[in-house]
């Protein structure tokens, strides 16, 4: 399974407002879980490797 980094959502946040972070990351909580819960696919390892090897 190919998995993306998680984005910084706190970094324009400053100084003192814990409601707003935690806000912040309880929605990218809930997108990931959404995202997740549509994207889980299953390759073989064979099949993989030459999907890659086609694009060159």
């Amino acid at each position: 399974m190919l998995l993306a980094l998680r984005k910084e959502v706190t970094a324009k946040c400053y100084g003192g407002d814990v409601t707003r972070r935690r806000k912040l990351l309880e929605k990218q909580k809930e997108g990931v879980m959404r995202l997740r819960q549509f994207s889980k696919a299953e390759f073989l390892q064979a099949a993989f490797i030459e999907a890659l090897k086609m694009g060159d």
